[in-house]
């Protein structure tokens, strides 16, 4: 029979003190009761911690409360939003988000460009020159700043802040970590960009979400992490999620990425719906998306999807052809790992004809119950929604647990 070990006293008051946070986070404002009724522990231990965090301004009193059980009126506590604020970074091949936000991501500011991200070095410096203007420009909070987050497509070792590789960049072992923290004296945490989106939306959201629940994240490359009892999982390799290089059709076209034929990027990705447009419209095809790209200099889903919601017939092939293979991946995923809930995020999404041919993919390749047991949650297209998980993925990782 196998060993267990228990926890040291230490270790199970460091465990405490994580629950703890992770409660006020989630779940504030809430009464030193409940905290009690959902940890097991006594509502004297409670009230002493609380107590202690709120002479360090972590925590306050608001208004509200239920009456307990002596019938006095509780007293409601919750996170100071503005006891901390934090940096999110997303990096993307052709782009680069900002934000900057207190706790409860009340107070934001946030920044976009465009730009070409294939020199590391040229990157580097500008995502440093960005977050000390961004610094600079808020100075009266800048002994509040304590810490920054970092997503970007690729493998990630989270636990060293390396990147091991970025194939469409070929960026290999690179130490994004340590190079930040060496030029900006924060400290940083990095983490592949469709994992933080995952972290994002499980404590930005609002509303509380199942503890097991899968992301497909669909942008110039597709990725599907799950969060499993609130945790992310990465895998050994911390290469865990990469749905897009799952072979849907052996010969299919050719990955920019991975190399193979007939992967679901290769398929479904916004790259890969970019390269078919481009090729009809190379044909002489696609007429009305011509319009649209002749009006507006360049050819990107804004303008394929504005083509098809206007009745282009190549294009609502193409796009359908792309959102079948998607619906027939997160099929296969699901039957697999059963999640309880399934949020997409995919710019093509924002079509009501596409949702609804995914759905019907979907439902028809699901086994057994799963159809009755699973939900799908279309999210609605955010333009800093990487920047922002990289802000809660800081949040969780210095503030909520306590890392460094």
């Amino acid at each position: 029979m196998a060993r267990t070990r228990g926890l040291n006293l230490s270790k199970a008051k460091k465990q405490n003190d994580i629950t703890l946070m992770e409660i006020l986070y989630k779940y504030g404002p809430i009464t030193r009761h409940q905290i009690a009724n959902m940890m097991g522990l006594s509502i004297p231990t409670i009230t002493t911690n609380i107590a202690e965090m709120m002479k360090n301004g972590v925590v306050v009193e608001v208004a509200g409360g239920e009456d307990n059980t002596v019938g006095r009126k509780a007293r409601p506590v919750d996170l100071c939003s503005i006891y901390q604020y934090f940096l999110g970074v997303e990096i993307t091949p052709v782009r680069c988000t900002f934000c900057l936000t207190d706790l409860r991501f009340q107070n934001l500011e946030m920044k976009e460009e465009y730009r070409d991200n294939s020199d590391y070095d040229e990157m580097m410096s500008y995502v440093i020159r960005m977050i000390q203007s961004i610094l600079a420009a808020h100075e009266s909070i800048r002994d509040k700043i304590a810490g920054i987050g970092v997503g970007l497509p690729g493998f990630i070792e989270s636990k060293k802040g390396v990147l091991r590789s970025l194939g469409r960049l070929n960026w290999y072992h690179k130490p994004i970590k340590e190079e930040l923290e060496k030029q900006l004296g924060l400290p940083v945490c990095v983490e592949n960009n469709g994992r933080v989106r995952v972290i994002g939306e499980d404590i930005i959201n609002g509303s509380i979400r199942p503890d097991t629940f899968a992301y497909l994240f669909v942008s110039l490359g597709i990725a599907c992490p799950l969060l499993i009892k609130d945790s992310i999982l990465t895998g050994y390799s911390a290469g865990a999620g990469e749905i897009g290089h799952m072979i849907l059709k052996e010969d299919g076209p050719e990955c920019d990425m991975c190399g193979k034929r007939g992967c679901l990027d290769s398929l479904a990705s916004e790259v890969a719906i970019v390269k078919s447009c481009q090729k009809a419209l190379d044909d002489g095809k696609a007429a009305i998306l011509k319009q649209h790209v002749e009006s507006n200099g360049r050819l990107t889903m804004h303008e394929i999807i504005r083509a098809q919601s206007d009745g282009d017939r190549e294009v609502n092939r193409i796009v359908d052809e792309a959102v079948r293979y998607l619906g027939l991946a997160v099929a296969n995923m699901a039957n697999f790992i059963s999640p309880n809930l399934i949020i997409v995020d995919a710019y093509a999404m924002k079509l009501k004809s596409n949702r609804q041919l995914f759905m019907k993919i979907v439902k028809e390749y699901l086994y057994g119950s799963n159809e009755d047991e699973i939900a799908i949650e279309f999210k609605e297209y955010d333009k800093f929604a990487g920047c922002k998980g990289a802000a809660a993925y800081a949040i969780r990782h210095f503030f909520i647990q306590g890392k460094r």
